[in-house]
């Protein structure tokens, strides 16, 4: 099988409105401005439903995994990522030269007698055998090795017989059937690194897409070229991003919960669940009960917090530098405020600590959403901010309920969505200009003096097809629970004028809980049309779009 039929989820063709289900979902993580020429076309053909995640074969699968792979559980030193997402070991082994003990680094043996990520030299001298070893990492910095037989073709093992070993491993202490089987429904396998996340489907080989990754690149990761040529990925294993959140929050499993507990840790100390000082405070005090135990006067400290609270606190809860100058333990501070939480006596174990930090997590607007990176205009306010004018990179986060443009580094949603109110589309560059990014555009409506008019966000990103598709699924989910598969004449209303289509969508439910989302309009650059879809105004490239907006054109 070649690797176009393998990287079926990829396709950007026609069909892709029309099976919002079938992609892999890309997060890159390092993005930089606007301004990267858009490579070749890949058309992949082979598309799978999205009821595949939802019905694997566990014991069929269970039984062809016993055949010939078996899981050893190692701790191994875990990539190192920054808050940026940049990689502080790409010298340690470049997937592009053979290893000790290969002889050709371009033959297709030595590929799959290498190991997939930075892991591979470890994995490769820890194992007594030459048979190849794959490294699946978790959330909590272990791995688990999963090792195949001399029989075995890596790169004909799938992702769900991966996951299915993975699962079955003493150490993550699934030992029911029935626990694994619900943990192949929650969780799916990663392929990730500091520029590009992928979650594979249950067909896809992880041997394959890791030797085609420099075209994944190329396609949808962002970065210089020489930092491409160094990105390695590593295989991991997260939450399905179509596993629903109602279901989950039935899951009794210790087990389960704690590796949703572990994921959902990081995504807030990373800032990729926004939330005020004092809740990531919370947060992190029950972190620290959770990973420290019981309180210990004389190690946990004010000192030892705030040498370790970018381990319990995201970017904008911590203190800065200059603070770190003064005395550990002032009044107020994020260390004394984490001392006072770890202090508290443990009035419940572990396995409900993780439970009242998961239910808190659940209710914040982007958990269990994928990520990509996009960048938006800044509007212009001053001489000053028309000199530094350049755009903001933000998170694009997308879930069941809605869309997020949201900034990680302080932690703000700038624009929360549902889709209820929520028209969108993509634009994608044209013929004579192939340097542009695509584009998502987002419409909704407000209420501005008085008048109910539509605001539309432009959002900058290579993954704008990856976002409009997911968009896509999640709306006609959200739809079909309405029982409709298409908006009712009167859900949405099309204003026709001469220079284009524009469609409103209505305004939300007042007693919608997500209207308690805060949004701040006041920092994005937006256009208003009036409720006959003219251009009334906007900032950065809609000033010069005022005569001639005919390219916006949401359909949905």
């Amino acid at each position: 099988m070649d690797h176009q039929s393998d990287m079926g989820a990829y396709g950007e063709n026609s069909n892709t409105q029309h099976n919002s289900g079938n992609y892999i979902t890309i997060i890159p993580v390092d993005y930089s401005r606007r301004g990267y020429p858009i490579q070749a076309e890949y058309q992949y053909n082979e598309f799978r439903s999205r009821e595949e995640y939802y019905s694997v074969q566990s014991q069929k699968l269970q039984a062809e995994v016993n055949a010939h792979l078996y899981s050893v559980s190692q701790r191994l030193p875990h990539l190192s990522y920054s808050p940026l997402g940049r990689h502080n070991e790409w010298d340690k082994h470049d997937p592009h030269k053979p290893l000790p003990d290969s002889k050709e680094s371009n033959s297709s043996d030595s590929l799959e007698k290498s190991v997939m990520g930075s892991s591979g030299s470890t994995a490769s001298s820890s194992s007594s055998s030459s048979n190849p070893v794959t490294c699946v990492y978790l959330m909590s910095r272990m791995a688990i090795m999963v090792e195949m037989s001399s029989e075995e073709v890596p790169s004909c093992v799938t992702s769900s017989r991966f996951l299915n070993a993975v699962l079955a491993t003493e150490e993550l202490g699934l030992n029911t059937p029935s626990s694994r089987s619900l943990a192949a429904n929650v969780f799916a396998l990663w392929m990730c690194s500091p520029l590009l996340e992928i979650q594979l489907k249950p067909h896809h080989c992880p041997w394959r897409i890791w030797s085609s990754w420099q075209k994944l690149l190329q396609k949808y990761g962002h970065g210089s070229e020489s930092r491409r040529g160094k990105d390695q990925p590593v295989l991991r294993l997260q939450r399905n991003v179509f596993f629903p959140k109602h279901l989950e929050e039935g899951i009794k499993d210790s087990r389960i919960q704690e590796l949703l507990y572990e994921e959902a840790r990081h995504n807030v100390v990373t800032g990729r669940y926004p939330l005020e000082s004092a809740q990531a405070v919370m947060l992190g005090g029950l972190q620290a009960r959770v990973q420290l135990g019981p309180y210990d006067p004389h190690r946990h400290t004010a000192k030892f917090f705030r040498e370790q609270q970018d381990k319990y606190l995201p970017q904008h809860a911590r203190s800065g530098r200059w603070i770190r100058l003064l005395p550990a333990g002032r009044k107020g501070s994020p260390e004394a405020k984490l001392l006072e939480q770890a202090q508290r006596p443990p009035a419940a174990p572990p396995r409900k600590l993780r439970h009242k930090y998961l239910s808190h997590t659940r209710t914040l607007p982007t958990y269990g959403a994928a990520f990509f990176q996009g960048q938006i205009e800044q509007p212009v306010r001053s001489l000053t901010s028309l000199l530094t004018h350049e755009d903001i990179p933000v998170l694009v986060a997308i879930n069941s309920n809605g869309v997020y443009v949201i900034d990680d580094t302080e932690s703000t949603v700038l624009l929360g969505l549902l889709y209820e109110e929520l028209s969108w589309d993509i634009g994608l560059p044209s013929d004579e200009n192939e340097d542009c990014l695509p584009c998502l555009f987002l419409q909704f409506m407000v209420v501005e003096n008085g008048l109910r008019v539509s605001k539309i966000l432009q959002v900058f990103s290579k993954q704008a097809i990856m976002m409009d598709t997911l968009i896509e699924h999640f709306a006609g989910e959200y739809r079909k629970r309405l029982g409709q598969e298409t908006p009712s004449e009167h859900a949405n209303c099309d204003y026709h004028s001469d220079s284009g289509s524009i469609s409103l969508p209505p305004l939300s439910r007042p007693d919608s809980p997500q209207r308690r989302l805060a949004n701040k309009l006041s920092r994005l650059a937006l256009a208003t049309h009036d409720g006959r879809g003219h251009l009334l105004g906007g900032a950065g490239d809609w000033r010069s779009a005022r005569h001639h907006p005919s390219w916006v054109l949401p359909k949905h």
